[in-house]
């Protein structure tokens, strides 16, 4: 059985050519799970448990020339989960901050070209990722993303995009536990390359078919 109640407030304004967006999102959720089932009836609560979430942002888009216009988003999302079962309690928790800034270019009539980068910052930790004296440590995380993707209107029917996200992944040391050796800090680049086109074929207001 579960259950949610929630809060959500927004809050949106402009100045001149400038736009700016607020919202947070609360949510708590309860769940209970049962040990099992005797002709469709839980015959008992094996565990129950809450989740706590939070979750904040705050963007921006502002118009620098008739060409050119900038966004900034910023976001922030927290989660807080307890459970308590017959083997004790249990808590794990999530912190994660996200920013991006992207660029917007109208370069000739049809050709656009969007570029940016993105930065999330990620600590989780709970009652099972312990250290050698099994105290709780948390897990931290970073990524850091740039992009660029340039899209072309090439005919009123086709339309042709192509991109690439670069990352780099990076997670930091964490001490051994038990049976868990030391886990060095490790750190990825990755390439994702894109590229796709889109023809309309046939029809024209709201009624069309598309193939990609």
């Amino acid at each position: 059985m579960t259950g949610a109640c929630g809060l959500l407030g927004a809050l949106s304004t402009r100045f001149a050519h400038a736009a700016v967006h607020a919202g947070i999102e609360l949510e708590r959720r309860a769940a209970n799970r049962g040990k099992g089932r005797a002709g469709g009836e839980v015959r008992g609560v094996e565990s129950r448990g809450h989740n706590d979430r939070t979750q904040a942002a705050l963007s921006t888009s502002l118009p620098l020339t008739s060409r050119l216009r900038t966004q900034a988003h910023v976001t922030w999302n927290r989660v807080d989960s307890d459970f308590a079962s017959p083997f004790g309690s249990s808590a794990a928790f999530s912190r994660r901050w996200t920013t991006r800034v992207q660029a917007d270019a109208a370069l000739t009539r049809g050709t656009e070209l969007s570029a940016g980068v993105e930065l999330q910052r990620e600590r989780v930790g709970g009652t099972f990722i312990t250290g050698e004296a099994f105290q709780e440590i948390p897990v931290d995380r970073q990524t850091l993303g740039s992009f660029v993707e340039a899209r072309a209107n090439v005919h009123d029917r086709l339309f042709a995009a192509a991109g690439v996200r670069l990352e780099h992944i990076r997670r930091e040391r964490l001490e051994p536990s038990g049976s868990r050796p030391e886990l060095a800090e490790d750190a990825v680049v990755s390439a994702n390359p894109k590229l796709s086109a889109a023809w309309i074929a046939a029809g024209s207001g709201s009624s069309f078919t598309k193939i990609r």
